[in-house]
């Protein structure tokens, strides 16, 4: 990859106000709409100079390379590529003619490249692994930092539930973070679940390389039955107020294909009840409960995605529980996923209708006074038959 040097004599050459335009955005001297995907700019403003451009709403501040990132939606490489291919520009001593080297490589081409320049990682140098994987074994080792413990507390969940469950805050590995998604290609990001169904890259990742402070939070793994990472949800430490819209996520990869948590119930041991809720907090608000209250036969999953899909895999581990309670929230979607719940294990489980109409239970909770919610006021234990 090229210096710092020879890529700023590579921007020196770049008119930032040309290159809007020539990537389709119309300027004609104005403000433009901030180029921010976070930034809902009504009224334009975002300036564009010579050598960059800053949006007066939100501090967004883009070089020439940004504003490409921004306005084609890829990674920093790819629009590094496509600058110096627009501009016939050449880096000295830089085997960098051939731009599909990159682009074209495939995923541990990548996590090998990553590790001989992160000689502390250890763990994947007998084998390969994805990005998503190399991502974990990066952000696993970190301890809860005081900003993750403070958003816990203030929801009465429990810090050591949290960490088991696979919650980390990835402010303290930021740098190493940024390097492995700068230096991974459209379509590796796309594989490992880290641009969503909108072709977003991953939020949280794209706002903290950005340097945007504001969205930091809580970085949840989704974990498949075999406990091997499907992909990442997120948590705001501090809901971003957007006009008339307050965002708690943003840029979520889509996860529905996986309950959270569904790794944890398939390797419980003594398996008596299984809570289905909804969302990131009130999965681990149920699994405080049971932490809090030493309750060890018990365990929740989450749906952080409400949809039409539920698969006769996920009733195979369900159904080894004795018990099903359904903790959604009372919305229509959530009643319709109840019905599929519900007919799934009639049809595939063996003990039929006679058994789960005593051992399927729903308790539906109001948005607005969720699981979490009521572990915040001290009543979910009441709530809840435990």
């Amino acid at each position: 990859m090229a210096s710092s040097d020879e890529i700023l004599r590579l921007k020196s050459k770049i008119d930032c106000r040309e290159l809007v335009q020539s990537l389709g955005i119309e300027f004609k001297g104005g403000n433009i709409s901030c180029l921010n995907s976070s930034h809902p700019d009504k009224n334009p403003s975002m300036a564009v100079y010579q050598n960059h451009a800053l949006c007066f709403g939100c501090n967004c501040n883009l070089d020439a390379i940004g504003i490409v990132q921004a306005i084609k939606n890829i990674p920093f490489i790819e629009s590094l590529e496509f600058l110096v291919s627009r501009y016939n520009h050449s880096f000295p001593n830089k085997n960098y003619d051939n731009k599909n080297k990159i682009r074209n490589s495939k995923n541990n081409f990548i996590v090998k490249k990553f590790k001989e320049e992160n000689k502390s990682i250890t763990k994947t140098e007998s084998r390969d692994c994805s990005i998503k994987e190399l991502l974990w074994e990066i952000i696993n080792p970190v301890n809860p930092t005081e900003e993750a413990t403070a958003w816990l507390s203030k929801r009465k969940i429990s810090v050591d539930t949290a960490w088991k469950s696979g919650c980390r805050d990835i402010t303290p590995v930021l740098k190493r973070i940024s390097n492995l998604i700068e230096n991974s290609t459209t379509e590796i990001l796309k594989e490992n679940h880290l641009i969503n169904n909108k072709g977003d890259l991953w939020s949280p990742l794209l706002n903290k390389i950005k340097g945007y402070n504001d969205y930091s939070g809580i970085i949840i793994p989704i974990f498949d039955s075999n406990s091997k990472i499907h992909s990442f949800r997120w948590r705001f430490f501090n809901p971003i107020k957007r006009e008339d819209t307050i965002l708690k996520v943003l840029g979520q990869p889509s996860c529905e294909l996986i309950p959270i948590g569904l790794n944890y119930a398939s390797n419980l041991a003594n398996k008596d009840s299984i809570y289905i809720c909804e969302g990131e907090p009130d999965w681990l608000s149920l699994n405080s409960l049971f932490y809090e209250k030493n309750i060890k036969n018990k365990i929740a999953i989450g749906l952080c995605v409400l949809s039409n899909t539920w698969k006769k895999e996920w009733t195979n581990i369900i159904s080894n529980f004795k018990s099903v309670y359904i903790c959604l929230h009372d919305t229509d979607k959530a009643i319709k996923v109840t019905e599929k719940i519900a007919l799934s294990l009639l049809q595939e489980d063996h003990r039929g209708s006679e058994y789960w109409g005593n051992h399927f239970f729903r308790k539906l909770f109001s948005e607005k006074n969720d699981a979490n919610d009521l572990l915040i006021n001290g009543t979910l234990h009441n709530t809840l038959p435990l």
